[in-house]
This record gives structure tokens, C-alpha cells and sequence, in this order.
């Protein structure tokens, strides 16, 4: 059985992450896990201010009263916080959106979720565009169908696959 204690779901206050928000939330919901929202932005206290009032207001009211959850809003370098955070925290999680960016914006700008994947030694769910009609609009469970485990073979693969192994069975999804 697996055991996920905290989520973690960067918002950049963009569609794409605030749907993603969704996602963190039903599986902290389903899990009874901690969630944390995290936002990276300029050094700027009143931004903070704002950004925390933001965040707070991703998470339905009736949802605050069933689960335990953190906001953080901090300043810097957006991979380097991300990193810390999951260290500091001891997230199991991280649920991140992806941008959709074509081939050629990719190679010249890159991603937060890419540079992620490379970096973080937990698993990352990642939420790309998807039909309306199946996206979750509402915290709500997830049904999952089918998990995708990529690897570049590098040490702690294994750790990976095993962890793609367990999920897939405790949400009887297939593993791809």
C-alpha cells in the first residue's frame, strides 16, 4: 500500500496550474495527505501578501475543514525554492501542470516541470491539456487509468519503478 503524506502542487497562477490544483486536492482528499500549495514570484511583500490570499482561495472552503494544508510564498530562483521545499517538507508528491509549449519553445525556454523531472527524487503527476469533458473541475477522486513511468535508467530508477508499480495497483491503472 502506499503511503503519500504530503503533496506539493506549484501554482504560477496560470489556468494550467490552477486546474492542476484541482488534482492536488482530490488525491490529498483521497490520501488524507497534507497539501501544499507553493508559489515562486519577485521579492516582493505585498506580492506575498496577495499570493497568499490566492492560493487560500483555490481551496474550497468546505475543503479547508477536511484537510490539513500549508501555503507558501516565497522569492528566488523558481527550481532552487521548489527543491527546498520538497526537502524541508518531506513531500511524497509533487503534481505539477505542464504549459504545452511546442517543440521549438521547449528547446529555447525550456520548463519549471521539465528541469523538475530531472531534479527531484519523488514522483511527479504531471497535468497537460486535457478534453474538457474529462478534466476535474471540483476536488473530487481521480480516476486513474493509466500511469506512465519514464526513466533515463540513472541510479534510483529503481526506486521509481517500484513506486510506478504500487500506484498502479492501489488505483488498478495500468502501468505503461
Amino acid at each position: 500500500m502506499i503511503r503519500i503524506k504530503n503533496i506539493m502542487v506549484p501554482v504560477d497562477f496560470s489556468d494550467g496550474s490552477k486546474k492542476t490544483v484541482n488534482y492536488g486536492l482530490s488525491f490529498a482528499l483521497e490520501s488524507e495527505a497534507r497539501l501544499i500549495l507553493a508559489h515562486i514570484g519577485p521579492p516582493d511583500a505585498a506580492a506575498y501578501d496577495q499570493a497568499k490570499k490566492d492560493l487560500l482561495e483555490l481551496i474550497p472552503p468546505d475543503c479547508r475543514e477536511r484537510m490539513t494544508f500549508e501555503i507558501i510564498v516565497k522569492g528566488d530562483d523558481v527550481q532552487s525554492e521548489l527543491l527546498g521545499i520538497v526537502a524541508d517538507r518531506e513531500v511524497d508528491l509533487v503534481v505539477m501542470g505542464t504549459h504545452g509549449r511546442g517543440y521549438v519553445e521547449r528547446m529555447l525556454l525550456g520548463s519549471v516541470t521539465e528541469r523538475m523531472l530531472r531534479k527531484l527524487h519523488v514522483p511527479i503527476l504531471t497535468v497537460s491539456h486535457l478534453d474538457p469533458e474529462r478534466e476535474i473541475h471540483t476536488p473530487a477522486p481521480v480516476a486513474m487509468q493509466g500511469i506512465l513511468y519514464a526513466t533515463d535508467m540513472t541510479e534510483g530508477s529503481e526506486e521509481g519503478l517500484s513506486f510506478s508499480i504500487r500506484l498502479a495497483r492501489a488505483f488498478d491503472a495500468t502501468l505503461m
